[in-house]
């Protein structure tokens, strides 16, 4: 394995690019984080495998077109494939420059390899292993919701992941790869039904922090997020504690503090907490009591 990590780290050194420490510690992280998830899991899976399937999953990442070009060239593969988003490229044709250079034939690798940015339909567990250790990684900020629950169930994180990539384009009106959108379509069972998450984000802030929480469904009145979830808290250090708890596991859209006030945007989630007399100044309650609310747990 350290005569791999070597041929990995050589092959970055070459690109000269300024991104290629980050992504030699990044491919080692990989590995780890998909070794871990076999650990807790308790998955029968190659581990030796899982962990090189880590270590050079992004081994064509500073490959340039050229690179492409030739490889597409030399084996004989659709050229329809070089119109792809050139960030996704490294996925699609690395595993063919691995075969090349490295020498690895394992199906289960380099079937791992391709699809570990855009996904696919129905994919290997394997292949889930990669592709949530590829997003979960210790070392990627951000993703602490997704990487609690693979922690707990990884075909939902696999569906939350293809969630947020969904989410991404659409915000910044930027066309998805086609396989992903089909993961979507397939793995979109294993989301959190709406309940669970309001359940999960109630229990979050909660630790005797706040009280008369409720929680609005917005689906019918704003096409900007689902539900909304009122709150107050029992002082300002407590309401300040609450959202650094909703913080450290879920991925924030954006966040609002005021003295007596604060908003936390979870994307479909809008989280409000005030203080006793801030909530009964805005009477927000009083606004949304047409709307129906969410019974949870």
């Amino acid at each position: 394995m350290i005569d791999l990590k070597k041929k990995i780290w050589d092959k970055f050194l070459a690109s000269n690019n300024e991104e290629m420490q980050e992504r030699y510690e990044h491919s080692l992280s990989v590995a780890k984080k998909a070794l871990e998830l076999c650990e807790i899991h308790n998955l029968d899976l190659d581990k030796k495998h899982v962990e090189i399937a880590g270590i050079v999953h992004d081994y064509a990442k500073f490959c340039n077109m050229d690179d492409y070009f030739n490889v597409v060239k030399e084996f004989g593969l659709d050229s329809g494939i070089l119109d792809t988003n050139f960030k996704v490229l490294h996925a699609i044709l690395g595993p063919y420059i691995i075969q090349k250079e490295l020498g690895i034939t394992n199906e289960n690798i380099l079937k791992a390899i391709e699809c570990h940015t855009t996904g696919k339909p129905n994919m290997s567990l394997f292949s889930e292993v990669i592709f949530v250790a590829d997003f979960t990684e210790d070392l990627r900020e951000g993703v602490n919701e997704v990487r609690q629950v693979a922690n707990e169930d990884i075909k939902k994180a696999v569906a939350m992941i293809l969630d947020f990539k969904l989410s991404k384009a659409i915000k910044n009106n930027q066309k998805l790869h086609n396989e992903t959108i089909k993961a979507y379509d397939y793995y979109k069972i294993y989301l959190d039904n709406d309940v669970s998450k309001i359940n999960r984000i109630v229990k979050v802030m909660d630790h005797n922090l706040v009280y008369n929480t409720i929680a609005y469904n917005m689906k019918k009145n704003t096409p900007l997020f689902d539900y909304m979830i009122v709150s107050t808290a029992f002082s300002q250090q407590q309401m300040k504690a609450a959202v650094s708890y909703i913080k450290q596991e879920f991925d924030t859209k954006g966040i609002e503090e005021g003295e007596a006030w604060c908003l936390i945007d979870l994307y479909d989630v809008i989280v409000q907490i005030f203080l006793e007399e801030e909530r009964e100044k805005y009477s927000l309650d009083k606004l949304l009591k047409d709307i129906s609310s969410i019974r949870y747990n």
